[in-house]
């Protein structure tokens, strides 16, 4: 499998922030240690991480990255992270949110939604920007997972039509 899943992304991100001890990925995950062991051993394998005197770093071998950076690898990530949320927001309505519409929107009003979405991309990159400035640490399980766009309902019906026949 070239793309990597949810679980060794969450784990290659903690390490991203700065060399880190199996346990610290832990307790920065909130995942089980044998599942963190499991995961950077395949990590480090597949040589997207480093291990030196007992940290882990995040490796500098482009080859390797190039390869779970494709677009196919990086469609079936975010069909992943599609699925979960989707699974979630029905578990629990409470916490999460998810919305999704059918509307017809004429070229006037698409540009005021590409404004809107413009709008939200630079408050997420704003966000990181503050967060970075300020020193701000926060763990990799308290992130929030976001998603935004839109699509042509045709075009997914199209899209439906080629994968049934």
């Amino acid at each position: 499998m070239k793309e990597l899943l949810m679980l060794e992304r969450m784990v290659i991100e903690s390490i991203a922030k700065g060399e880190k001890s199996l346990k610290s990925i832990q307790l920065d995950t909130g995942l089980d240690y044998s599942l963190v062991l499991s995961i950077a051993a395949k990590l480090l394998q597949r040589g997207l991480v480093d291990y030196k005197y007992g940290e882990y770093s995040v490796s500098k071998n482009d080859i390797n990255w190039q390869k779970v950076n494709r677009d196919d690898s990086i469609k079936n990530e975010i069909k992943e992270v599609s699925d979960n949320m989707i699974d979630i927001f029905f578990d629990d309505r409470s916490r999460n949110k998810l919305k999704l519409q059918k509307v017809y929107i004429n070229k006037q009003d698409e540009k005021i939604l590409n404004s809107l979405l413009n709008s939200v991309e630079n408050f997420v990159n704003d966000l990181r920007k503050d967060q970075k400035v300020n020193n701000v640490k926060v763990q990799t399980k308290d992130q929030k997972v976001l998603m935004w766009g839109y699509g042509d309902y045709q075009d997914l019906v199209q899209n439906t039509l080629k994968v049934v026949s």
